[in-house]
């Protein structure tokens, strides 16, 4: 009915579906997020400025709020507390529980999908079956330490007249399409997120 995949201490959890098919780490916290606002009848989820817009297609119209933040567990965790949220995460298969610990947990992330399955009385894949069709293409572009703020000012220049946010790194909006330019703090490299309804638009990105 059912795989779990947990990362060696446990805190982040994947999921396969009955046919197989593994669930996106978008799609995971998706559906998550979708089931709890709907228990909770509202409420804020946070996820970092990176994850789909699948989030807020979803979640929306069941009366939840969607909060982006930076990327990071330490970003994600300070926002939840900050709005007070019922739920948070990311699309590496972080989820946050917060009536339960503030701190991620694949074990309860395990536990609370089988639950939602069980009440439900459905397979994973028909949970997810109806969410948008969003495709992401990530790729890192080298880049020296000390040129990255230049760098990053003349993008903020070249795209001034779309809509641009800058909550971590720069995301710009194309309609349905967005590209987010984010500078690692650990390698010298800027990766890139991009997502559009089909992979080949998101790779033009």
């Amino acid at each position: 009915d059912l795989g779990i995949a947990l990362d060696g201490d446990a805190d982040r959890a994947m999921f396969v579906d009955e046919e197989g098919d593994v669930l996106s780490g978008d799609a995971s916290l998706a559906l998550l997020s979708r089931e709890i606002v709907k228990e909770r009848n509202g409420g804020i989820v946070v996820v970092p400025v990176s994850s789909s817009r699948i989030i807020n297609r979803i979640v929306e119209p069941v009366g939840g709020e969607v909060v982006r933040c930076r990327i990071g567990a330490r970003s994600l965790l300070d926002a939840m507390v900050t709005n007070r949220a019922i739920f948070g995460g990311e699309e590496t298969g972080g989820f946050v529980f917060p009536e339960f610990q503030r701190g991620y947990d694949g074990i309860f992330a395990a536990a609370k999908t089988v639950e939602i399955l069980a009440l439900a009385n459905t397979a994973l894949s028909n949970l997810y079956g109806d969410l948008p069709n969003f495709y992401m293409s990530r790729q890192a572009v080298p880049c020296s330490m000390d040129l990255r703020g230049r760098i990053m000012r003349s993008l903020i220049e070249e795209f001034r007249d779309r809509q641009i946010d800058t909550i971590d790194g720069i995301k710009i909006f194309y309609d349905d399409n967005w590209i987010l330019m984010h500078p690692s703090s650990e390698e010298p490299v800027i990766n890139l997120y991009a997502e559009a309804p089909s992979k080949e638009a998101a790779d033009r990105l």
